[in-house]
């Protein structure tokens, strides 16, 4: 992984191809998950200028911010929480957005038989 190797130009370039932020490892970790853990704030900086998501759980459950807990960085548990009520605040807008806009796309058959048509063949 490119933040496991520290090379800032190499994620920069990445990014500008449009490589996912949100990709995941064997462990279900996010470049963010690893960033996180060891305190590489321009990388996560970068990272979640590009759309990586602060709220998303590697297979044991833990978030970015959980990971910047543990290792302890100040910074970089200020910046994750910051950028998770951005976030959550964003979901929340969308969900609201959409509300009641859903439409639910029945088959001939559900149609035919929520008005209590039915025939034979055709």
């Amino acid at each position: 992984m490119i933040v496991v190797k520290k090379d800032l130009d190499l994620l920069k370039r990445f990014l500008a191809c449009g490589i996912n932020p949100n990709a995941k490892n064997y462990d279900q970790r996010t470049p963010l998950h690893i960033a996180a853990s060891q305190g590489l704030i321009t990388m996560a900086e970068l990272l979640l200028e590009a759309g990586a998501s602060v709220l998303s759980k590697d297979r044991w459950g833990n978030t970015p911010l959980l990971e910047a807990h543990t290792g302890g960085n100040r910074n970089m548990i200020k910046m994750l929480e910051v950028a998770k009520v951005s976030q959550l605040a964003e979901l929340s807008s969308s969900i609201h957005e959409t509300q009641g806009m859903v439409k639910f796309l029945s088959t001939e058959y559900d149609l035919r038989r929520s008005l209590g048509v039915w025939y034979v063949g055709i």
